[in-house]
């Protein structure tokens, strides 16, 4: 009786673990590995630094597997290799494909599209023959097209006809001769869409309509095409949007067309320099020496502004914000190193002020036995500059510095102040605010540059067009570099006993 209980225990040991085996081994089947082309193409099919995946098609592929239970072999070959491949059935899926006649006959299109991809043409940075804002300077032109890319070449001459333009058109059977022909010279435009990845070289003349791509697989694979479609359908069940969103998400309609200065421009700078740049005496981010050299995001900025036409330039010192302003507008100078503004329509001071160069997040610290927000707040900003309009008050004290504005919201006499966070990290090293809480949600500061409204209108267009040219990364490197941990700023002794109150009271007590 015994050894039948123990053979009927094992014999169900054994089942259990036979149909955990089955189980797994069921489940192992299921997830299906297929192979994705993944050529290199900014916004589309991205490998980042640390190896992690991002675009369009990868967000794309990560939704569909939610529905399948796919598991993706990314290859990234180039993408003219990708595409032959894809046609010999060397891919299981790929991405961001367009339909065109006399391509992808073994390949399986869904009923729904992955997104829009939008025609452009581009022209060389230093062609000052070509206006990205006038459509009749493409007149008389020569377009470079893709021959095969049929769809794009149709909507082009629509837009041309119906503009009244007359260019010449110049076909290219290769993707190698056509990418190669504008820098060649062999045309003076290229016909391209806002997939393609040198966009960033070159200017944008103009954009117009959409292309339809896909996300498509092997005809000789019904089951993955049947699956991919029905994935597709539910996505789009739950947000019709989807597709759309992705790429606002990483196509942002904003092309940055190079500027170029005129050769009376250029005369300009070199009869009038150098120019003098009114800045605020040792006003840490902005404005500071270091080594007996002028540092800070100010100076930076106008290393890179020199870097572009030529100029020079010297810097005038004031006491405060409001001084500078003053500098400016009695013409002892001639540029405004950093305008502070949150409105580019509303300028009080009467300065002509060009773009913003720099966004700067700001937080506001309010007096912590003060409502907040109140009609009867009182604002502490720094002479020259406004209170948010954004933020509730009913009057405004002004002051010399940030430091100043601080000290009067720590105690009671002003209820808030807005302050960059930049700036108020190194306050924060150099002193310790008792009464003073934040209030994380604010609007953001914008930096500008001012001239006089009086001067010669040049100076403007010429300081506008350089900050058009810097990019993101340039400035986002110079926020880095002008930060406290690149500052090194020691915390002062006042800062140090409040924030570690309880090891000081230890010593003090240890020393009694």
């Amino acid at each position: 009786m015994k050894l039948l209980k123990s053979t009927f225990v094992w014999l169900a040991i054994i089942i259990s673990i036979c149909a955990c085996v089955t189980a797994n081994a069921a489940e192992t089947q299921a997830k299906k590995v297929l192979k994705v082309a993944f050529p290199e193409t900014r916004g589309i099919c991205e490998t980042y630094a640390d190896g992690t995946r991002g675009g369009v098609v990868y967000e794309w592929l990560v939704e569909i597997a939610k529905y399948t239970g796919w598991e993706y072999e990314f290859i990234g070959d180039s993408i003219s290799q990708s595409i032959k491949n894809m046609e010999h059935n060397k891919y299981d899926l790929m991405g961001a494909v367009l339909k065109s006649p006399g391509f992808g006959e073994n390949l399986y299109y869904p009923e729904h599209l992955m997104g829009y991809s939008y025609s452009l043409l581009i022209y060389n940075k230093n062609d000052q023959n070509i206006k990205g804002f006038d459509i009749k300077s493409l007149e008389g032109k020569m377009i470079g097209v893709f021959a095969k890319a049929t769809d794009k070449i149709k909507r082009l001459n629509n837009v041309l006809e119906f503009n009244d333009i007359k260019s010449d058109i110049k076909y290219y059977g290769t993707s190698d001769e056509f990418e190669s022909s504008l820098d060649n010279g062999e045309v003076d435009l290229l016909l391209v869409s806002d997939l393609f990845n040198k966009l960033a070289d070159y200017n944008v003349a103009l954009r117009f309509n959409s292309e339809p791509c896909y996300i498509v697989a092997r005809k000789d694979d019904p089951e993955t095409s049947a699956q991919l479609n029905e994935a597709i359908k539910k996505i789009y069940a739950v947000n019709p949007n989807f597709g759309e969103a992705l790429f606002q998400k990483y196509f942002p309609v904003n092309y940055s067309n190079t500027a170029v200065f005129s050769e009376q421009e250029s005369t300009f700078i070199h009869k009038n320099g150098p120019f003098k740049v009114a800045v605020v005496k040792n006003n840490y981010p902005f404005y500071y020496i270091k080594d007996g050299e002028p540092k800070g995001i100010v100076p930076e900025i106008f290393a890179l502004i020199a870097a572009q036409i030529g100029a020079e330039f010297e810097y005038i010192t004031a006491a405060s914000y409001g001084q500078t302003l003053e500098l400016v507008k009695s013409g002892q100078a001639d540029i405004l190193g950093y305008y502070i503004n949150e409105n580019d329509a509303f300028n009080p001071d009467g300065l002509n002020i060009t773009k913003n160069y720099m966004m700067l997040n700001s937080i506001i610290m309010r007096n912590k036995y003060t409502p907040f927000p109140n009609d009867k707040n009182i604002a502490a900003v720094i002479n020259g500059s406004c209170a948010s309009r954004n933020i509730k008050h009913t009057d405004v004290a002004h002051f010399d510095t940030y430091e100043e504005c601080l000290n009067a919201v720590d105690s009671g006499e002003a209820s808030y102040s807005r302050i960059p966070v930049v700036v108020l990290e190194d306050l924060y090293m150099s002193d310790y605010y008792t009464n003073i809480i934040p209030v994380i949600e604010s609007p953001e500061i914008y930096l500008s540059l001012g001239v006089s409204s009086s001067n010669d209108i040049q100076l403007y267009s010429i300081l506008n067009k350089s900050l058009v040219n810097l990019t993101n990364e340039q400035t986002a490197q110079v926020l880095s570099n002008n930060t406290l941990m690149s500052g090194k700023k020691e915390m002062s002794f006042k800062a140090l006993v409040y924030s570690n109150p309880v090891i000081f009271s230890l010593i003090i007590i240890g020393f009694i």
